[in-house]
């Protein structure tokens, strides 16, 4: 029983800081079917929670959100439900060391897990700023390419009473 509470309180969470990370204005009937199906492939398509956000930014692409935004949120997203993980990992690594935790006597051996735990949100951080700038170049090759690109963002962002989310997929579920 408490483990089965403890496991809601979890994925709801997961509903809660998605929606914080990418739209706080989208309805929270559409943050819980997104979250929930975030949870759900990543438990189907055990590749270290990858499948989850793969889904993720597949649906929020679909429904119109900003490339942009999805890669930079995603990736603040990952680091945000991984941060516990990381923590400990870190923080295992600092008992092992410093001999608080029983375990191994090799220092360095001891140091590994701390180490990995700041390289992975070095990296994270590294992976957040590239790609925001990829997917801001691949925004900008698009919007050369087509001369009337700028027109058809303008009648397009008329037409999305959602700006605000950077996505039609809000505005249809708000409307309900």
């Amino acid at each position: 029983m408490v483990a089965g509470l403890l496991q809601l309180g979890s994925c709801l969470s997961y509903v809660l800081v998605f929606r914080a990370v990418f739209c706080q204005r989208m309805q929270w009937r559409t943050s819980y079917e997104i979250g929930m199906s975030e949870l759900a492939a990543n438990a189907l398509l055990s590749v270290g929670g990858a499948g989850g956000l793969a889904l993720g930014v597949w649906i929020l692409r679909r429904g119109g959100m900003d490339t942009g935004h999805i890669a930079r949120r995603t990736v603040a997203f990952f680091l945000l439900t991984s941060l516990a993980n990381v923590t400990f990992l870190f923080l295992a690594g600092i008992g092992l060391a410093t001999g608080a935790l029983a375990g191994t006597d090799d220092l360095a051996l001891a140091l590994v897990p701390a180490a990995a735990g700041i390289g992975a949100i070095a990296i994270a951080l590294l992976v957040r700023t590239g790609a925001g700038v990829l997917a801001d170049r691949r925004l900008h090759a698009l919007r050369r390419r087509n001369a009337s690109g700028r027109a058809s963002l303008r009648s397009a962002s008329r037409y999305r009473p959602w700006a605000s989310c950077s996505s039609p997929i809000w505005s249809a579920s708000s409307a309900t």
